[in-house]
């Protein structure tokens, strides 16, 4: 325990002015020193290399002396509760008001690292916000357009790198690293409602800086609640790789170019193709289609549907925007029951989304 404490002091020692501080270290070694002969001392009763027989009375007796002229130099340890409340006020006075930014209506705001902060996407009046919290960019993974002109207006830069729920393609990663290694100050992430894109890219630029490991980076994913489901952005992270410092990264772009509601379409054909065939192996993962599970790709539909809403244009007919809703909402019903394995359910929900994807072509695929 002297020893601890001896290196404490040692600490304390090493801030003094440099006249004090050359006595003060003299007085430390002879201490140390001694801490060392207790330590390799043969046991009591023996003697030490002066020649000195080492009894418990004489290295109390040393232990006290040095316990004097410590208190004689008004050197006292930290206290400890002192120490962390200092800890604790620096971190605070050095990180954003993550208040401030979910009272702008911005959800799931988790402050990553020292530098990246993740969260739902930030609507008009919130870019003022982060800009008073000292964000400097702000990255989406979203399929939505960027809103560029009010995010500059305060200041803020906006890096545009959307993906979807399957994966983070590796051009997004890339460039996740580059907005990593070309940016200073905070970085705000954000998906649309900062639960599973988001946090995944973010993951990836906490291990492109270098602030997580692997493991780090998956409780990220954890703790913001990311659905195992969307096994994609899972395996993506845990398997990233920061790349070298001579890799050529991609150029960022405020604004890339976005999935169009044909793009959406071909996504959700595709996905109904996956299911048909798992239906056919009685709801279960096809030998061609290994990395993927039935609720799975029932998720992956429903987002399909989801996007494809969002996708539609302002003057699109609200019967349209409607029925994908609604499709969207029977989607989920299939997910729900392939996840529990009721096979019966789901074969009744799988039929009820391909009718209304039937009556919705027929009223509006000319």
């Amino acid at each position: 325990m002297r020893c601890v404490r001896a290196a404490r002091i040692q600490r304390q020692i090493q801030n003094l002015h440099v006249a004090s501080g050359l006595c003060f270290s003299l007085l430390f070694l002879g201490f140390v020193g001694g801490c060392s002969e207790q330590k390799n001392a043969s046991p009591p009763g023996s003697a030490n290399q002066s020649g000195e027989t080492l009894t418990p009375e004489n290295t109390m007796d040393s232990a006290e002396a040095f316990d004097r002229e410590l208190s004689a130099l008004n050197l006292t340890e930290p206290d400890p509760g002192e120490a962390e409340s200092s800890t604790m006020a620096d971190a605070a006075a050095s990180s954003p008001d993550l208040t401030s930014l979910s009272d702008a209506g911005l959800t799931h705001v988790t402050q990553l690292s020292a530098r990246i902060i993740s969260g739902s996407a930030p609507t008009e009046d919130a870019f003022e916000v982060l800009a008073a919290a000292g964000v400097k960019t702000i990255v989406s993974v979203d399929g939505a357009p960027t809103q560029v002109d009010a995010a500059n207006a305060q200041g803020l830069r906006y890096v545009h790198i959307p993906f979807g729920y399957g994966g983070i393609p590796e051009s997004a990663r890339l460039s996740l690293v580059r907005v990593v290694r070309e940016t200073t100050g905070l970085i705000y992430v954000h998906c649309h409602h900062g639960r599973h894109r988001g946090p995944a890219a973010a993951a990836i630029a906490c291990l492109a800086e270098g602030s997580v490991d692997t493991a780090g980076a998956l409780a990220i994913l954890e703790n913001a609640g990311t659905s195992r489901d969307y096994a994609g952005l899972w395996r993506d992270v845990e398997t990233f790789v920061p790349p070298s410092e001579n890799t050529e990264l991609p150029e960022l772009t405020e604004s890339a170019e976005v999935p169009s509601l044909v793009t959406w379409m071909a996504e959700i054909d595709r996905r109904f193709d996956n299911l048909s065939q798992m239906q056919a192996a009685g709801w279960n993962t096809p030998a061609d289609l290994p990395d993927l599970e039935p609720q799975q790709v029932a998720l992956l539909l429903q987002e399909g549907f989801y996007e494809s809403a969002r996708a539609l244009p302002a003057d699109a007919d609200p019967q349209l925007k409607q029925m994908m809703e609604d499709t969207d909402f029977l989607c989920v019903n299939l997910f729900r029951a392939l996840k529990d394995g009721k096979t019966d359910e789901a074969a009744m929900a799988f039929e009820q989304v391909k009718a209304s994807c039937t009556q919705c072509h027929s009223e509006f695929r000319h």
